[in-house]
């Protein structure tokens, strides 16, 4: 970027909740395990949900509980070495 150009970089929580929104049917739990997320662990679950609420979106919602399933199977397939 050169000083006349600016960017707005938006939260990760923020970001996927953009892209489920945007996607068609992006609540299919298919869709989700095919973005094959990693590192749930660094999401801001709170955030996550807080701001799927603000959005109001139903389908949103859905996705949000998915993802919170997939954070919680994520943390329970490893061991804390």
């Amino acid at each position: 970027m050169t000083a006349e150009q600016q960017a707005f970089v938006a939260y990760p929580e923020k970001a996927l909740l953009d892209l489920l929104y945007l996607t068609p049917n992006a609540d299919d739990p298919l869709f989700l395990q095919e973005l094959r997320l990693q590192n749930l662990e660094r999401l801001n679950l709170e955030q996550l949900h807080g701001f799927a609420e603000r959005m109001g979106s139903l389908k949103v919602q859905r996705c949000v509980h998915q993802v919170r399933r997939l954070a919680d199977d994520e943390k329970k397939g490893f061991d804390t070495l």
